[in-house]
């Protein structure tokens, strides 16, 4: 039997005493050690803290940054419905119920304390600059010089609505809970909004009107979601109508103050190049300076149609671009606004000087068209139509359109001056008109729509009129001329020599319209109108027998202006013919923050 040395036994003892006397000292050691340095006693950077966004249940939150100009995190939600309209801010963890409820003082109605960020739909992130807002004294974002390193703890919160047409939160959340420390810099601004993964950048590489040049100016804009809820869908070249705020809109490389650099399009400024990305054409009816906060512009929208509801094509983007440079420079620029807005803080220094509507609208005058597009009917006796000039319209003197009738009419007719360019008559009209009458007892027409340019036979119009008997409003149809025209119905209230708003709508192939006269658009309060006024044949307004409704099968339409035989004047700003809408009802826009 081989027995083991007495030398080697003896090493194998001594080496197994020493491990057992130093071993646990060694681990002793390295576990003070490490709690050493989890404490941070060994100097390790303080870069190194817990930087993020710890997301409540059904969203999302990620990438805080925190610089000079506040916070900019990333947030979306996945509670399985959309977000007809958003609002996110951000609070420190110093604001009274800020972790817990909303914060102290905050005004849940003043969305001016929050970001606008628009649509948001289950799975859409949502990237947002939030600087300080004083809704309180306490909790501000802090910004402005913010040292490297500089430790900031808060919430972010979101208010949203789940129904279409809102304009405020009527609902709150808490998205997260944001760590983050100082990068120190300048943040960029601005928004991105990623759908599904798929990030559409704010670097474009043009600077034109045409948004085709290479460039490395960066170009922000606002997406502006469209979505249509009706039946029916819009036909190509709508005209579809923004309400905007721009003076949520007018930082830096924004908005300016006279809106000149304000273009549209059916893409993105970066995807342009690649895209043939071609402007919309837009009109900017009111408010139309970077420090306004209801902007009524008009956007043509090209080859570009919104579908019905349930059919999945009910919804369409649009691009509002804020240019490097001016891009309403004339009457046909991709960008004009109404006429009689110049001087001030306007960008027209005269009237109609960058007044693009003839590209916007199927049929638009102005005060400076040419009168030799109008043409007179064939019993027209002395009534005309001319140009003038400094009539006095609010603070400016403007020029308009005269449609006067010097004398009595020697026959029992109502003469027309009728525009020249006629459209097919499919789908619908509404048109509306900015004029102003002398006041007097004689009929004059405040605008309509006839199915020739001529008194010939079969030629069906209809018409809204003022100053009937002294009368605000009144409306007329029949075939204009010897053929016999019927005014005077649905006919009230009393005459004045103000500018009025005059609207007159008409789907195609119907027996009837509805109009009214108003001291504004889009609303009939302090006018008088008449809704789905029936022109049946055989019946008319003021005794005797209508003649047969020839406009429901006309092929065209023409818009026209008459007078009923009395010496009597009316000056016209502007006429502009539109799309009638999906079952009346414009298609809602929500509108995106900066990007």
């Amino acid at each position: 039997m081989h027995t083991k040395p007495r030398e080697s036994r003896s090493k194998a003892q001594s080496s197994m005493e020493y491990l057992m006397t130093y071993g646990w000292a060694i681990l002793i050691i390295a576990i003070v050690a490490a709690l050493l340095f989890a404490l941070g006693l060994f100097g390790q950077s303080s870069s190194s803290s817990p930087t993020g966004c710890s997301a409540q249940s059904n969203f999302i939150c990620s990438n805080p940054v925190y610089t000079a100009n506040g916070i900019s995190v990333t947030i979306g939600q996945n509670s399985g419905q959309d977000y007809y309209g958003a609002w996110a801010f951000v609070v420190s963890s110093s604001e009274p119920n800020g972790n817990s409820g909303l914060p102290q003082n905050f005004s849940e109605s003043n969305v001016n304390n929050m970001v606008p960020l628009g649509l948001m739909t289950p799975g859409q992130t949502v990237s947002f600059d939030y600087g300080g807002r004083a809704y309180t004294a306490a909790g501000e974002i802090p910004n402005g010089n913010v040292p490297i390193g500089s430790q900031f703890n808060g919430y972010v919160w979101l208010g949203y609505c789940t129904v279409i047409n809102c304009n405020s939160p009527t609902n709150f959340a808490k998205v997260g809970a944001i760590s983050v420390k100082a990068s120190g810099g300048t943040f960029a601004g601005g928004t991105t909004t990623t759908v599904s993964g798929q990030s559409t950048s704010s670097t474009s590489t043009s600077t034109t009107s045409t948004i085709s040049a290479s460039s490395t100016t960066t170009i922000h804009y606002v997406s502006i979601l469209l979505s249509n809820q009706q039946s029916s869908g819009t036909s190509s070249n709508f005209q579809q109508m923004l309400t905007l705020d721009s003076a949520n809109y007018n930082g830096a490389n924004e908005i300016n103050s006279g809106w000149t650099n304000v273009e549209f399009t059916a893409v993105a400024p970066a995807n342009a190049p690649a895209n043939g990305n071609v402007p919309l054409y837009a009109w900017c009816e009111s408010g139309c300076t970077g420090a306004s906060t209801s902007t009524v512009v008009w956007v043509n929208l090209g080859t570009n149609t919104i579908g019905a509801a349930g059919g999945g094509s009910n919804t369409l983007t649009i691009y509002m671009n804020f240019m490097p440079s001016n891009v309403m420079t004339s009457d046909t620029a991709y960008t004009g606004e109404a006429p009689q807005l110049f001087g001030g803080s306007y960008a027209q220094s005269s009237y109609a000087q960058y007044d693009n509507g003839a590209k916007v609208f199927p049929i638009y005058i102005d005060g400076d068209t040419s009168i030799s597009n109008f043409i007179a009917d064939g019993s027209n006796t002395g009534f005309s139509v001319s140009k003038v000039t400094d009539i006095p319209f609010g603070s400016e003197n403007i020029n308009a359109l005269e449609f006067a009738q010097s004398g009595s009419n020697a026959c029992s007719c109502i003469p027309a001056e009728t525009f020249s360019n006629g459209v097919p008559a499919t789908g619908g009209y509404i048109l509306e008109t900015v004029f102003q009458s002398d006041g007097g007892g004689n009929r004059l027409g405040a605008g309509g729509l006839s199915s020739t340019t001529s008194d010939a036979s079969g030629y069906g119009a209809i018409d809204m009129g003022t100053q009937f008997f002294s009368q605000y409003f009144d409306a007329g149809f029949g075939s204009l001329g010897s053929a016999g025209f019927y005014d005077g119905c649905d006919r009230g209230g009393t005459t004045t020599t103000n500018w009025r708003y005059g609207t007159l709508m008409y789907v195609t192939g119907a027996t009837s319209f509805s109009a009214y006269i108003a001291p504004q658009f889009y609303s009939s309060v302090g006018g008088w109108g008449a809704t789905g006024f029936t022109f049946n044949p055989g019946s008319a307004c003021n005794g005797g027998s209508a003649p047969p409704d020839n406009l429901a099968s006309a092929s065209n339409l023409y818009v026209t202006f008459t007078n009923n035989g009395g010496s009597s004047h009316m000056y016209l700003n502007y006429a502009r013919l539109r799309a009638y809408p999906p079952n009346d009802f414009m298609p809602t826009a929500f509108p995106s923050s900066v990007q």
